[in-house]
């Protein structure tokens, strides 16, 4: 029972740190990085997993969950703020 509220508390995280990601104001210099694929953020991205997946058990799952919420509010952020539209 332990660790099911242990998943639970870090889906609750994962959850806060979104909300709060996509309701702050982000400069457009970070959020246009996030969202233009590069080298250095194929590396970045890269490492960061690579580095959870060898956490081993519940810290190695939470990391990988925050990680992925990270990058996806950044770039949605970037969408929302530029009012990018890819409608033809």
């Amino acid at each position: 029972m332990k660790t099911k509220k242990k998943y639970i508390i870090s889906l609750l995280i994962a959850l806060i740190l979104y909300i709060v990601l996509l309701f702050t104001p982000m400069p457009y210099s970070w959020s246009v990085f996030f969202n233009r694929p590069t080298p250095i953020l194929f590396l970045l991205v890269f490492g960061l997993y690579a580095l959870s997946f060898q956490i081993k058990g519940f810290w190695g799952w939470a990391l990988g969950l925050w990680i992925t919420i990270f990058f996806f509010a950044f770039a949605l952020s970037y969408l929302w703020q530029s009012g990018y539209s890819d409608n033809r």
